[in-house]
């Protein structure tokens, strides 16, 4: 069975498409290297970036700038994604078991579309079906009403990054339901794809589970039958706004408001806001973003230069006035054509005339009143800065320009942008990375992974560079539609043989692509550490729980179970295997929160609902061998204070986490644990009395004769 290998090395080559999606065909960057041309992954490593000449990037990427970043996205007036309501400032758990919340959300307010009947009928009988059709057509969450409906036990959405083939070797659960977003074509021959989509229907049919996939474009001929396939459509839009509580003496007059132009979500947004109360006019304000977009550009009175703006607030939304201009300037040099100097223009004319459309009734661009500190060391007042009109814009205007405009349009805004990268701090390369996760959205994913992806994250172009390619997969997980697409693309760099992909590989998986894919960040971190050249695995892990305590997912229990499960594949004490991933372990539970500066393991075992088995089984397999026990009481008294400090009732938190470890500790070890713990808290000499008090309750439970019941971990 021939399929498509994630972890295959990525094709380094000239791919044919990138004409079609903007990819420059030539265009010598700042340092005079093709921007295209790349390395190939295959290459030998030349030290600690697979080359000589690849400087090392300056220490890990700080996630608080891109958190803070996220959350800044609504006050500059733009949107980091493509799709849904664009208020989403953190992306959602895209795989494992989906949450009831997720599947509230999906199913209230639900509006079928026409083949939601058929669908429903052939899920029903032959128990795997596939929703083809173009992205904002709401698949997911149509696919998450099917499965609601026919499948009596949990939902799971499976690993996008998964091949076709690896769906027709796995095993599913009777009674469950399975979704399988994002999956491409595998290129096979018709007869070979319907073999493999004929034992994945086999497979499924065995066991009594139900699978929904949903593609763009159809795995197979849709006649074949092995897999029924069914092409996809919005619901009616009158059905929207019913189901969304719209008034039905007002729903007439707003469909009217509705074009084809306006995808699922525009409607959805739509409906909301009337819902709500908002007017008529109001509402319908937000609605035309798409058509005012568009008529701005097919106005035959636009400018080059107003084209040019546009583009580069894409890039650069949020941006104080004057700094946006120089940055504007350099792009006008580049696409400007070699001409003669002409004669300096009158000052009216020339120079303030240049800010005058910002402030026609049908600019894009308006001015905000904004504090910022983007590229600069001190903040001040609030200054004069550029913002799109409407919320939305941004994603329609990056739309319109890939649609558009073609390589000789996008060679010297590349350029331009490979340019501004290497000279520009953190907020801007930030703001660039969120323009190009935009135009990742809409068939310009090859253009973007071939001149920026590829040789930024092989260090061609240097740290800045090296940073802003995470940045990118960071961004792009914010939306359904590009997440798949990161997280297949860092999982090719960490098969990369290049020593810098593989580490820019690592800090995707440690930040918001982390966030997105949990598990398959957490088993890539693994592959990285047990196959790489010198790498930092163990920290890799622990920062990838602390982004997951602090993020709004809340998945970070997967770190825990991963590492629980690991301990017991290697129960002999003092084994090479146990003290690796004992190290990771401790690495976990001693790292520090980048909020509260405390270990990121006492929030978590603060947050309502957190089990304590899978906490108290790691620590007393640390405190049992006998190398680790020093860490694991470090680990294990920094967490305890830590909670003393942020609960307002400590002794009522930290005791029954005492009673779950001393369950979890043999008999014979609770007397050594005991004494040498009070030995070592004593050696600590903590002048705050939470010390003493944390030292009572844990020798109050280790006493003779007093063991607790065994602590449920699942």
């Amino acid at each position: 069975m021939s399929t498509p290998d994630p972890s295959a090395p990525e094709d380094e080559g000239p791919d044919d498409r990138a004409a079609d999606s903007g990819a420059p065909a030539s265009d010598a960057p700042p340092d005079g290297g093709a921007p295209g041309a790349g390395p190939e992954d295959g290459e030998p490593d030349g030290g600690a970036g697979g080359g000589a000449a690849r400087p090392a990037p300056e220490g890990r990427i700080d996630q608080t700038v891109f958190q803070t970043f996220l959350g800044s996205v609504h006050t500059h007036g733009g949107t980091v994604g493509i799709s849904g309501d664009g208020a989403r400032t953190q992306s959602r758990r895209a795989s494992g078991k989906v949450s009831p919340a997720d599947i509230d959300s999906a199913v209230h307010r639900y509006a079928p579309p026409a083949p939601h009947a058929h669908a429903l009928s052939e899920l029903r009988g032959n128990h795997v079906v596939a929703l083809y059709g173009a992205a904002g057509l709401g698949k997911r969450t149509s696919a998450i009403n099917l499965l609601h409906t026919v499948a009596g036990g949990p939902l799971v959405t499976l690993s996008p990054a998964d091949p076709l083939g690896w769906l027709a070797e796995r095993d599913y659960t009777e009674g469950a339901g399975y979704l399988a977003c994002g999956l491409v074509s595998s290129g096979e021959q018709t007869e070979l794809a319907d073999f493999t989509l004929g034992e994945i229907a086999r497979r499924v049919q065995e066991a009594g589970a139900y699978l929904v996939l949903t593609v763009v474009t159809p795995l197979t001929d849709t006649r074949s039958g092995a897999i029924p396939h069914i092409g996809w459509s919005q619901p009616a839009h009158r059905d929207v706004l019913l189901a969304h509580g719209v008034d039905p003496a007002r729903v007439t007059a707003a469909t009217q408001e509705i074009t084809s132009a306006h995808d699922l979500g525009d409607v959805v947004r739509f409906a909301v806001q009337l819902a709500g109360g908002t007017s008529l006019e109001e509402a319908r304000g937000g609605l035309d973003l798409t058509g005012r977009v568009v008529a701005w550009f097919e106005d035959g009175r636009r400018t080059d230069d107003e084209i040019l703006e546009v583009t580069a607030l894409l890039f650069m939304v949020g941006m104080p006035e004057r700094r946006f201009e120089a940055h504007l300037a350099r792009l006008r040099e580049r696409t400007a054509p070699v001409a003669e100097e002409p004669e300096a223009p009158a000052v009216r004319a020339g120079v303030l005339a240049a800010r005058r459309p910002r402030r026609d009734g049908d600019s894009l661009i308006k001015i905000e009143y904004l504090v910022t500190e983007m590229d600069v060391d001190i903040p001040g007042p609030p200054r004069r800065c550029l913002v799109f009109r409407e919320y939305g814009h941004r994603r329609h205007v990056a739309a319109e320009l890939c649609a558009q405009f073609d390589d000789r349009f996008w060679a010297p805004v590349f350029a331009w942008l490979l340019e501004t990268v290497q000279a520009s701090g953190p907020e801007t390369r930030l703001q660039i990375a969120a323009g190009l996760a935009l135009l990742c959205g809409h068939d310009s994913f090859d253009a973007v992974r071939e001149v920026f992806l590829q040789p930024w994250s092989a260090g061609e172009y240097g740290p800045r560079s090296w940073d802003t390619a995470i940045y990118v997969l960071w961004c792009m997980c914010v939306e359904d539609t590009t997440a798949p697409l990161a997280l297949r693309t860092a999982i090719r760099w960490s098969r990369s043989g290049i020593a810098l992909r593989r580490l820019a590989a690592a800090e995707a998986f440690c930040g918001e692509l982390g966030v997105r894919y949990p598990a398959e960040a957490l088993s890539q971190l693994w592959h990285l550490m047990e196959n790489g050249p010198p790498y930092e695995g163990r920290e890799a892990v622990a920062r990838l729980y602390a982004t997951l305590v602090s993020g709004a997912a809340r998945d970070a229990r997967v770190v825990l179970d991963d590492l629980e499960m690991r301990l017991r594949q290697h129960p002999r004490p003092g084994s090479p295997q146990l003290l690796r991933t004992l190290n990771v372990a401790l690495a976990v539970l001693s790292i520090r929160d980048g909020t509260t500066g405390h270990p990121a393991a006492a929030r978590h075992l603060l947050m309502p609902g957190t089990l304590l088995g899978p906490f108290a089984k790691i620590w007393s397999t640390a405190i049992v061998n006998r190398p680790a026990r020093a860490a694991a009481f470090e680990a294990l008294y920094d967490v305890l204070h830590a909670m003393s400090v942020l609960s307002p009732s400590p002794e009522e938190r930290l005791r029954p986490l005492a009673e779950a470890l001393a369950a979890s500790l043999p008999d014979h070890e609770h007397g050594p644990f005991r004494s040498e713990f009070e030995r070592y808290v004593n050696r600590r000499r903590d002048p705050q009395s939470s010390g003493r008090l944390l030292l009572s309750i844990l020798l109050s439970i280790f006493t003779p004769n007093s063991r607790p019941h065994p602590v449920e971990s699942r």
